[in-house]
């Protein structure tokens, strides 16, 4: 510059009037405001000057002379403060902070060459207002690029989003500002796409970049920049801490640096704040990142209580899950509304600039919900791309994310409030059974099977006395034991709670459930079935009626119409009978078709009736670990389904009959004479098993294999020892009832056998017509048998029809046991009494 030059610019810098008309406009490029903690009384500038023709050309130095809305430009008059210059080849960046200025206030400024006297346009800027609620702009991905190929639409952008939310109090931006981030003129790009709107309103950057890279961000930003080359910065605004980490730094190093960077920020300054992070990366997007930086990362989010971090690099909106100490809550129980101590939220606020993808194209279990402009022609338009508004008050954050064209891609809030009640997830289960446990008064054995397609575990029972609410106040819970079923089957498996502390006497409702875990992410979602109750047996003994089935086995087709017909009729003759009890031979076949059939016809029917069944021959030895899974009752003597238990005034005893070597039968009579001793005195007692030593063709015959031989010559006697009042079995497929047995012999003098005295007259055996389909030819009487019965028209047995099925209703008084046995058409077919 020459001497008449020189002092010409300054004879004209000391000029005290409306400077600006008389000198030279001083271009400013990249202007950009940042933010520091005390934002209300500081504002930090960052701009850099003209390209000079040679590096060896001297450094710009400018000041700011800055004034209030009611004041004018002056240079005499306004308050000024010089920047610091840093020179890179021919570019100059100027950085300022303009401290002690008024809270809420609007000020206007000029920036001067002080060597030319080159004055700016005007500019101004807002300090922070006393009011600690706010709202901010994401965007990410501005991705700038040079090639005609692209179009930048990142200015279009952002004049949309503070056209809509002028009052925001700053633009965030994360992930790609532009394509070559060490080049200037891509830089200038990125800034000049922003136009206006980087110099009204505060700029936070997160940056991906190390060494040149970093370098060129650093100079074009004015952060309160700490650690790690710079490139992380905090500040507090409002309600929130918020922190800047430079994701691109991932040696141990690096990590170590950022964690403890982070531990002492949120230390000094984040007690009772959010705490909001931006990175310029993802660490949950599309992509499956499992980087070091990531693990330890998130470990450290977790531990700090960090609410919300805003990721970049995505191209596309995603929200993730909570993740809580590495595991994605995908079973969240609330997608709007997310309790602050549940977990982090990670968000990209989607593409704002050139690039957009599908948010979730790779179906990653973490994201919950995602952008999907996927078409080419969506990818393209100025209108699909997006940004991200961000509401902050002390009690929560809002979040809401745009389309340029106003469509609403999401909305949730993060609140301090308690974890939303859970929406119950449904539990399809199946075979839902239910057994009294070691005492009908207080306990209550629940299983039930689940697919296991799904990886259930944690199986639970939560109970409540009738007309409670289910909650945390009044349930009380159980855990059980789930296992994969080997037998039959093996694509389900059991789950098993028992209950026990009950009231006697006391209707209970109750719901099950199983714990899904999902495999890749960790996350846990509970599922739970409807609402079933049950009544403890009473603790004294009261009148009640229990009814008594056989012979449930079908064709595959014939389960529903002839067992399911069978058994609705009977609960619905009798709704409060607490037992069911099955006399064998439950299905045709046991396998995976058959039981899937039975199961099916008895669907939940047995959520509060307890199901009590004995094995019979066609379960002779086959699968029997199955039917201990599925039924949930006791194997005593290591015989399965082989047990007792009392309910009101009556032993029962269901006898595994199957096996009836004399060895076997000997070791059932020492446990049934014990069990008597124990509590049977002064009870009736019911014994149930397959095969009657007093029946028809098929259960009277001495046949080794069909037969009962050894049953008839070992346990008859220990019926009339016991007193065993009556004998339900079934196997032959019509109704048979026996005279009395007495001393082995049927009393057949009897004028009335309506009325039996155990004690006089001796032991009732009954044999149940099926339950089922399959039904057999109507035999000759015995000598024993009193009553048997057909239905007129198919005593060939070949003729069955639904109606013509059977089941018994034993009403226990203290008279003694009524015995009535109905058709599924409620038909009375035999009623009589047996007293003690």
């Amino acid at each position: 510059m020459g001497i008449v030059s020189v002092l010409f610019a300054l004879s004209v810098f000391s000029f005290s009037g409306d400077y600006s008309a008389q000198a030279v406009e001083l271009p400013i490029y990249n202007l950009n405001q940042a933010l520091r903690d005390d934002a209300a009384s500081t504002v930090r500038l960052n701009y850099r000057t003209a390209e000079v023709s040679s590096s060896r050309d001297a450094q710009p130095e400018t000041t700011i002379y800055y004034y209030l809305a009611d004041e004018s430009f002056n240079l005499e008059t306004n308050k000024k403060v010089s920047a610091a210059a840093t020179k890179s080849s021919k570019i100059s960046y100027h950085k300022a902070d303009i401290n002690n200025l008024i809270q809420g206030t609007t000020y206007s400024y000029r920036i001067v060459d002080d060597v030319t006297g080159a004055v700016s346009k005007e500019y101004s800027f807002t300090t922070k207002a006393a009011t600690n609620s706010f709202s901010f702009i994401a965007a990410s991905d501005a991705n700038y690029r040079t090639t005609s190929s692209y179009q930048n639409f990142y200015g279009n952008t952002l004049n949309t989003a503070v056209a809509k939310y002028p009052e925001s109090a700053f633009i965030m931006h994360t992930g790609q500002a532009n394509s070559s981030l060490s080049s200037e003129a891509y830089w200038n790009g990125y800034f000049q796409q922003a136009g206006s709107t980087y110099e009204n309103y505060p700029l936070v950057a997160s940056t991906l970049s190390t060494g040149s890279s970093n370098k060129a961000f650093m100079l074009n930003h004015n952060l309160a920049a700490s650690g790690n080359d710079m490139a992380n910065s905090s500040f507090v605004y409002g309600d929130a801490l918020f922190l800047q980490l430079n994701t691109k730094l991932t040696s141990t190093a690096n990590i170590t640096s950022h964690i403890k960077w982070l531990g002492e920020e949120v230390a000094a300054k984040g007690q009772n704040k959010w705490k909001i992070v931006s990175i310029g990366d993802s660490f949950y997007g599309a992509s499956s990142n499992t980087s070091t930086i990531k693990k330890k990362l998130e470990e450290a989010f977790a531990n700090l209580g960090i609410h919300l971090v805003i990721q970049g690099n995505e191209a596309a909106y995603q929200r993730s899950y909570p993740v809580k100490n590495g595991t994605v809550l995908s079973d969240y129980p609330s997608n709007q509304t997310i309790a602050a101590q549940d977990g982090t939220i990670y968000v990209s606020p989607g593409a704002s600039g050139i690039e957009q993808k599908a948010g979730n194209s790779s179906k990653r279990e973490w994201i919950n919900v995602a952008s999907d402009f996927s078409s080419s022609g969506e990818k393209k338009l100025a209108e699909k791309k997006m940004y991200t508004n961000i509401q902050v008050t002390a009690e929560k954050i809002e979040v809401t994310a745009l389309t340029v064209d106003g469509e609403q891609v999401d909305f949730f809030e993060i609140n301090h409030s308690a974890t939303p009640e859970r929406e119950a997830k449904e539990l399809t289960l199946y075979a839902l059974n239910n057994a009294f446990g070691t005492d009908a008064k207080t306990t209550r054995s629940i299983s039930w099977q689940t697919d296991t397609t799904m990886t259930f575990s944690q199986p639970f029972v939560e109970v409540v006395p009738e007309g409670s609410a289910f909650t945390a106040e009044n349930w009380k819970v159980y855990s059980g034991t789930l296992e994969k079923n080997k037998q039959i089957f093996t694509k389900k498996a059991t789950s098993k709670v028992q209950l026990d502390g009950l009231t006697p006497g006391t209707t209970y409702q109750y719901r099950v459930g199983n714990i899904f875990t999902n495999a890749k992410t960790g996350s846990k979602t509970t599922y739970y079935s409807s609402i079933y109750s049950f009544t403890t047996d009473t603790e004294q003994a009261e009148p009640f009626t229990f009814l008594h089935l056989a012979d449930s086995q079908s064709s595959i087709a014939g389960y529903a119409p002839y067992f399911g017909n069978t058994l609705n009729q009977a609960l619905n003759r009798f709704p409060d009978a607490p037992l069911v009890i099955h006399t064998g031979d439950m299905v045709e076949t046991p396998n995976e078709a058959n039981f899937t059939s039975f199961f099916n016809a008895m669907g939940t029917k047995m959520s509060g009736t307890a199901f009590l069944p004995v094995l019979g021959n066609h379960e002779y030895k086959t699968s029997e670990s199955f039917y201990q899974s599925v039924f949930n009752v006791d194997s005593v003597n290591g015989f399965p389904l082989n047990y007792s238990y009392v309910y009101g005034d009556v032993l029962f005893f269901n006898i595994n009959s199957n096996y009836d070597s004399t060895a076997n039968l000997d070791k059932q009579i020492a446990w049934m004479r014990a069990e008597a001793e124990a509590n049977g005195k002064g009870k009736y007692i019911v014994v149930s098993f397959h095969k009657s030593p007093y029946g028809g063709k098929w259960t009277s015959s001495s046949s080794s294999v069909l037969g009962s031989k050894n049953i008839k010559a070992k346990l008859v006697p220990v019926m009339e020892d016991l007193g065993v009042n009556l004998v339900l079995s079934g196997h032959d497929h019509n109704y048979i009832r026996s005279y009395p047995i007495k001393n082995g012999q049927p009393v057949t003098n009897m004028t009335d056998t309506s009325v039996i005295s155990t004690s006089q007259n001796g032991t009732i055996y009954m044999v149940s017509r099926n339950s089922g389909e399959k039904t057999y030819k109507l035999e000759d009487p015995k000598a024993w048998t009193d009553v048997r019965w057909a239905p007129t028209g198919d005593i060939t047995g070949k003729d069955n029809l639904p109606e013509n099925t059977v089941f018994s209703a034993v009403s226990v008084t203290e008279s003694g046991l009524k015995v009535t046995v109905y058709t599924a058409a409620y038909q009375v077919i035999d009623s009589y009494m047996i007293t003690k």
